[in-house]
């Protein structure tokens, strides 16, 4: 179930899962629902400003925008473009 201040939903290329951004824990955090058995999982949290969310078109990775604290960024500074592994 997807409640919480959702924003930013992207289904799978497969189908099979939707990700997505809440801030049902009072901060942003990036979520997958797999579409077929309701399981939820957090995939990565504290996100200071997110403004999209997409898949890889092979679904191991979440790609994002935002603000956050890594050494993935794409962009100048810690806003950029950042990639999560998703087993």
């Amino acid at each position: 179930y997807i409640y919480g201040g959702a924003q930013a939903v992207a289904i799978s290329p497969d189908g099979k899962y939707l990700a997505f951004v809440s801030n049902r824990s009072g901060r942003n955090q990036i979520w997958t629902l797999d579409l077929f058995t309701d399981s939820l999982n957090q995939v990565l949290g504290d996100i200071s400003i997110l403004s999209g969310i997409d898949w890889s078109p092979d679904r191991t990775h979440i790609l994002f925008t935002g603000l956050k604290e890594g050494n993935e960024a794409i962009n100048m500074g810690s806003l950029g473009i950042y990639k999560v592994y998703i087993n």
